[in-house]
Order: C-alpha cells, then sequence, then structure tokens
C-alpha cells in the first residue's frame, strides 16, 4: 500500500474557531452518515455498531465499498476496507508545535492503484476541505455544540 495525505489548518483566519472536541464530533458524524461532508457519495448505510466501531456501506463514484470504522476518540477515525475497492482512510485531528490544530486525510492505495490515486488527488483535497467546511456550518448552526 502507497500513502498519499493531505491536511489543512483548522482554524484559518477570518474562520470561525472550532475545536479539538467540535472537530471530532464532526468525524464521529461524518462516520456515521457521510452524504453531508462528502461530495459525490451517494449511499451511507450504518450496517452494526459497536464500543468504539461501526461497519457501513457506502457508494462512492458508482462503486459499493463496504468499511469497518474505528475511533480513536479525539484524535483518529480510521476506515479500513473489507469489501470493494481496498484501501483505507485516515482522519486524523492532529496539533502543530504552535498549538494550531489540522485536519489530516491520509489515503492508503494498492501499489497498483497509485497513478490513479494521484490522478484523484483534487478529489481528495476537495473532501479534506468540504468536511472541514460541512463541521464548521454545523456548528455555527448549532447541530454541533460549541465546546
Amino acid at each position: 500500500m502507497k500513502k498519499l495525505g493531505y491536511e489543512v489548518t483548522v482554524n484559518e483566519p477570518g474562520a470561525l474557531p472550532l475545536s479539538r472536541a467540535e472537530v471530532w464530533r464532526g468525524l464521529e458524524m461524518k462516520a456515521e452518515n457521510a452524504l453531508p461532508f462528502v461530495p459525490g457519495m451517494t449511499r451511507c448505510d450504518v450496517l452494526e455498531k459497536g464500543d468504539g466501531w461501526l461497519l457501513r456501506e457506502i457508494e462512492f463514484g458508482g462503486q459499493p465499498i463496504r468499511e469497518r470504522v474505528t475511533f480513536e476518540p479525539e484524535t483518529r477515525v480510521h476506515f479500513e476496507r473489507v469489501a470493494g475497492a481496498p484501501g483505507w482512510v485516515d482522519n486524523v485531528i492532529d496539533e502543530q508545535p504552535d498549538g494550531s490544530l489540522v485536519l489530516r486525510f491520509v489515503f492508503g492505495v494498492p501499489d497498483e492503484d497509485e497513478a490513479k490515486a494521484r490522478e484523484l488527488e483534487p478529489v481528495y483535497r476537495k473532501a479534506v476541505a468540504a468536511t472541514l467546511a460541512t463541521v464548521r456550518r454545523m456548528v455555527s448552526e448549532g447541530t454541533i455544540p460549541r465546546r
């Protein structure tokens, strides 16, 4: 597997500031229903749910994919594909040395799919930005409470 990663600063000047807890709540919500967060995803059904994990089936770009999602509270959500196209995705909340928050997505793609994955870089970048924009909107609307 090859890794491709993209990150954005959470609190850019002029944007509604978000806490780690608010970003985390958004990532939890995204795991359970990704449709408001991921452009191009047309289905997201939770099939099973347990303590610190869930199993979901999504459809992205017309392809059905089953993922086991695991949670490391306030740090990382890991999406491991268990059926459909192979690969994994990590959504990571991290902190820079100056204390600023970043949201990083890391994509694991099969070695033979690396060229295709590189072609999809704009889609991956859009997914990171769209996720953060949706979290910010949900905080401003009160869907995600201020913390």
